[in-house]
């Protein structure tokens, strides 16, 4: 088996590992041939997905193979399911870690929960044109599809095992029994390219082929989605019963089990011009109606049919058939929706009393909630008060129950009896109904973070239910995991070595994965008495590699505050000559710790750069919310931080700020074309997926809304992105022109005198016509640039074959430009484009000229 494979190893005992001993060896061995980094590392790199312990003591792992091992490279952000393998192993008697059960190569799959006694685990299966849902007997490893399509499983729930081990989804029913199986939108969504011959071959066959979308009167007017049911799945036998049809979009299932809650879309949500798109009226393109299923009785109510629903919150009483949602009046904003008590069994519902304004997070929208022995618990504040706390809505009033906390945890809580149990300030602390707090320890404590990847975003909010809390207590050697109880002991406690980090933990041992996401990784099991296994290896042909170091770079900020900027150097760095500096600006970041470039496939730029002999700057520009948008005066805070890593002496004789390019992606590839908008001190940039034109990108459809218009279309996030989010406009361009004429590179395309690469994919959301509009302003003065398009990419690319070309054409533009040339250039190719003796660029065509050489690069815009 190749090194870029996924291998496993194991051992078990208490002798030394072979496993272990071997890579010793292969690190000493490695240690003498080290090398720098390649962009090929990063795209053989192995990793871990959803990991989880069953109560039966099963380990159960998402082993994902290199990027570049995939089979197929068109399902977007679903292409990890093509190189995950679903393994198990009975990690508490040390067993071998093993295939969950036979998976063809051609599929991709992805874990689900496991039913709460251990015996099944849900799992999901994708290949080309199917999305299937199945039951893995874990015991036996048989595996039984069940022939339905489950809705995807990201930001609401619609998939939940009952205590008795009963599963219910949200499938997508067929429209017929000859047709393929409908896509949920999120599959169709990154694969949008896949629909159009057929609706070419309609237009060319002479029959209609069109899809609507309409607005005011009109705004109904689109195709319907696929239709949906709820259905509870008897896992022995793989019987599915049908218990409601509609537009399910989220479902939660009571403690008992004998009701299941429900969030249905319902009516489009018409916007306004007195405000923002999104904002505090949330990303929502419909209502969400409420029902509640009586699944003894075969009935089903609807509390509250006036009522706009939020898919952040639902939530039952551990021990009563009583549910917590929060809801608002159509039209209204979440800021002014407000906790509503549902019983279940009567289908009434009541507002819960009390002054206590739920604290609300956005993009999308979530309300902290939860129960505890019958009063409703909330996280918000009161008015008057400057911060957010937990508080009991008792009968006789609200009671703040973390005052005595530094900070108030929003998650990382759980009720266990007649406590609460939390991690804050840096501890576990305990405390009573009545807001009274105990630190229970003076270690540190730090909450076990669940690696759970196929799991709703929405019950990371939710207050868990239990013993006490899991996580880790101690540091260093002294450190430990286990269930932090009320008592203050650390019950099932497990060493850990140094540089472990929990992922998962039971009564019978914990799981760790020991290493750092740029080396060699082992997954480990480890017990009680401190028995451990090494349960599979990966990465270990990374052991040759040297990353390059970080430094940091510190820079007083406008309102006092330090800025942390971070820059990466080459091996090479001041050895012969300093290197040139390219810097990756991306709007809005904040860098307290040097960023992992290895942990993002997307992020290639940096580490094929650094291959190539540069110095790479990643700088913190915190969003400024001035008023004036993201554009203006941005090359001035930029080359603040290019400056002060000139005057770092660790840098000092190893980076060459006179030779300085650029490079971004997404957001940062608008910041890219911006800085040549205000400066020329940098000699190049590459700006990849950036939007150049707010008013255009205001209004344009993605291809995935223009193809499938029943999720509604664009407008709901492109002109919520420009208005309330990175394009930061706080208007529609009709109301507030200037402003995005300002923010926008492409009415400032005559200041650009430096060569620009525009890159884009076809499949874009920010739409492939955001790059051609730059070019063409580019062209049209004869300066400059080049455009690239891939076919088939979406916002991030999947083709390792793209990415490999991007950074080869890349790297080689920024050479031209930032790096000594020869007397004769090489091939043109290979050094960007041609420069006639015309161009408006002003660049000598026999070589591309160095910066530094003039007295100030500086420019305004």
């Amino acid at each position: 088996m190749s090194d870029h494979r996924a291998s496993f190893s194991r051992a078990s005992g208490r002798r030394p590992l072979p496993w272990a001993l071997g890579l010793i060896a292969v690190l000493v061995a490695f240690g003498a041939m080290a090398r720098p980094v390649r962009f090929d590392d990063v795209l053989r790199r192995q990793g871990f997905g959803a990991i989880e312990v069953t109560p039966t003591g099963r380990l159960l792992v998402e082993a994902q193979s290199p990027f570049e091992a995939g089979p197929r490279f068109d399902y977007g952000d679903m292409d990890v399911m093509f190189r995950s393998r679903l393994m198990v192993a009975d990690a508490a008697h040390g067993g071998r870690l093993q295939p969950l059960f036979h998976q063809d190569t051609n599929a991709g799959y992805a874990l689900g929960p496991a039913s709460p006694d251990g015996r099944y685990v849900a799992v999901y299966r994708l290949a080309k044109d199917r999305y299937e849902l199945g039951i893995v007997e874990v015991a036996t490893r048989r595996a039984r599809w069940l022939r339905v399509t489950p809705e995807a499983p990201y930001l609401t729930r619609t998939l939940q095992w009952t205590a008795a081990s009963q599963l219910f989804a949200v499938v997508l029913e067929p429209t017929s029994r000859r047709s393929p199986t409908v896509l949920p939108y999120d599959l169709r969504a990154v694969r949008p390219q896949w629909e159009l011959p057929a609706r070419w071959a309609a237009s060319a066959a002479g029959r209609a082929s069109v899809t609507v979308a309409g607005s005011g009167r009109y705004i109904a007017d689109h195709p319907a989605g696929p239709s949906k049911a709820v259905v509870r799945i008897a896992p022995l036998s793989g019987q599915v019963t049908i218990l409601s049809r509609g537009e399910a979009v989220d479902l939660e299932v009571s403690a008992s089990g004998r009701h299941v809650a429900v969030l249905e879309a319902a009516e489009p949500v018409p916007l306004s011009v007195d405000h923002t798109v999104q904002g505090t009226y949330g990303l929502a393109v419909r209502r969400a109606r409420l029902r509640v299923i009586d699944v003894e009785a075969g009935r089903s109510t609807v509390p509250c049919p006036s009522c706009d629903v939020l898919t952040g919150l639902m939530a039952w009483a551990p021990d009563r058939e009583a549910l917590l949602v929060f809801v608002r009046d159509d039209g209204a904003p979440w800021t002014a929706g407000h906790l509503l008590r549902i019983d279940a069994p009567t289908g009434v519902g009541a507002s819960v009393p009390g002054d206590v304004a739920a604290a609300l997070t956005w993009r999308p929208e979530r309300v902290s909630a939860a129960w505890w022995d019958g009063d409703p618990l909330l996280f918000g504040r009161r008015p008057g008060e400057t911060r957010d706390d937990w508080y009991r809505l008792s009968g006789r009033g609200p009671v703040k129950l973390t005052s005595d906390l530094g900070q108030a945890p929003r998650n990382s809580i759980v009720v266990a009896g007649s406590w609460l149990i939390a991690a804050a300030d840096g501890g576990g602390w305990r405390i009573d109904k009545q807001g009274h707090a105990i630190r229970m320890n003076a270690d540190p404590f730090r909450p076990l973070l669940p690696r759970y990847v196929n799991v709703p975003a929405r019950t990371v909010y939710t207050i868990g239910y239990g013993e006490g809390l899991a996580g880790v207590q101690g540091e260093g050697a002294a450190a430990q995991a286990g269930v932090l109880m009320p008592a203050g002991q650390l019950r099932h406690a497990v060493g850990l070595p140094a540089g472990a980090s929990l992922a998962a933990l039971t009564d019978r041992g914990a799981v760790t994965i020991d290493g750092v996401g740029s080396g060699p990784q082992t997954l480990s099991w480890r017990a009680p008495s401190g028995r451990a296994a090494v349960l599979a290896a990966i990465n270990r042909q990374l052991a040759e590699v040297t990353w390059p170091n970080a430094v940091p770079v510190d820079q007083p900020g406008a309102d006092g505050s330090i800025l942390r900027h971070w820059v990466f150097l080459p091996p090479s760095a001041g050895r012969d000559r300093p290197a040139p500096l390219v810097v990756i600006p991306y709007p809005g970041s904040s860098y307290r710790s040097a960023p992992q470039i290895w942990a993002d496939d997307t992020m290639g730029p940096a580490t094929a750069l650094i291959a190539a002999g540069y110095a790479v700057l990643m700088p913190s520009l915190p969003s400024p919310k001035d008023g004036r948008g993201p554009g203006e005066g941005l090359a001035d805070r930029v080359l603040a931080a290019v400056d002060a890593a000139g005057a770092t002496p660790d840098l000092r004789g190893r980076i060459d700020v006179s030779r300085l390019g650029a490079w971004g992606h997404s957001f940062g590839g608008f910041a890219a074309v911006t800085l040549l908008t205000q400066s020329d001190r940098f000699g190049a940039a590459v700006s990849v997926e950036g939007r150049v034109d707010l008013v255009s990108s205001w209004g344009q459809f993605s291809v995935a809304r223009r193809m499938n218009p029943d999720n509604g279309p664009s407008v709901y996030y492109s002109a919520g992105w420009a208005e309330d989010l990175q394009g930061d406009m706080g208007a529609p361009p009709f109301s507030a022109a200037e402003r995005y004429i300002a923010n926008s590179p492409i009415f400032f395309a005559d200041k650009i005198h430096r060569p620009l690469m525009l890159v884009a994919g076809d499949m874009d959301g920010s739409h492939v016509g955001q790059a051609e509009e730059m070019f063409s302003a580019l062209y049209r003065q004869n300066k400059d640039a080049v455009l690239l398009t891939y076919w088939g990419e979406e916002h991030g690319f999947g083709s390792p074959g793209n990415l490999r070309d991007l950074y080869r054409r890349g790297v080689a533009f920024l050479d031209a430009y930032l790096k000594p040339q020869p007397a004769t250039p090489p091939d043109g190719e290979a050094h960007g484009p041609h420069r006639e003796s015309a161009s408006a660029n002003a660049v000598p065509t026999t070589r591309p000229r160095l910066l530094g050489t003039g007295p100030d690069h500086r420019r305004a815009p």
